[in-house]
């Protein structure tokens, strides 16, 4: 699962490792501190199965060009709305 850098711990530790996923962290954005689209397409491998979305400090993540990116390799968005 490919979950954002910046993130509460209960995302990356209890969302995934609590499932014995493999936990991969993709970079932010330097602006709004939210996973970054362009960052997620170089982590995907064959074994990902889907991409953690953090909503975070009040503003959301950019659903729409992580959910393409998504549907372009056949992986779920999981919208972690902390």
């Amino acid at each position: 699962m490919i979950v954002p850098a910046n993130t509460y711990i209960a995302t990356a530790w209890g969302g995934v490792t609590y499932t014995g996923a493999v936990l991969v962290f993709a970079d932010c954005t330097a602006d709004t501190w939210e996973i970054d689209p362009e960052k997620i397409e170089e982590k995907i491998t064959d074994r990902t199965k889907a991409v953690i979305g953090v909503h975070l400090y009040g503003q959301p993540f950019a659903f729409g060009p992580v959910k393409e990116i998504a549907d372009k390799y056949g992986l779920y968005v999981v919208e972690d709305c902390a």
